[in-house]
């Protein structure tokens, strides 16, 4: 879609500059911003959240994920959950800039 490059790559941005805050030294700073603003977690929480989840901190990391097989793989099983739960019904996923019509593209090619 018109601007989608420009809009991923903003996204991406962002991501990994926050991914550089958190390494800095006013880390805490951030993370109970962070907090605040999208959880109501503090800072104990929030220190948790950031053990507990993998972050990818570069593009060649994202495109790394997005490429793999065990992404797909995992991708499929969130598919079946979804469903089974009825949280969505015929999601198609697609993966690459050749997936077609789907709900849900993983593409890299994206990544700045």
């Amino acid at each position: 879609k018109p601007g989608a490059q420009e809009f991923i790559a903003a996204v991406c941005d962002a991501f990994y500059a926050v991914n550089q805050e958190l390494e800095g030294d006013n880390s805490d700073e951030v993370l109970v911003a962070l907090g605040a603003k999208f959880s109501k977690l503090e800072l104990a929480d929030m220190k948790t959240v950031v053990q507990q989840t993998q972050f990818y901190k570069t593009a060649a990391e994202g495109k790394a994920l997005l490429n793999s097989d065990e992404f797909k793989t995992t991708m499929d099983t969130v598919k079946e959950f979804c469903e089974s739960h009825d949280l969505v019904k015929g999601a198609t996923i697609g993966f690459g800039s050749d997936a077609g019509e789907v709900n849900l593209k993983f593409d890299s090619s994206y990544l700045p």
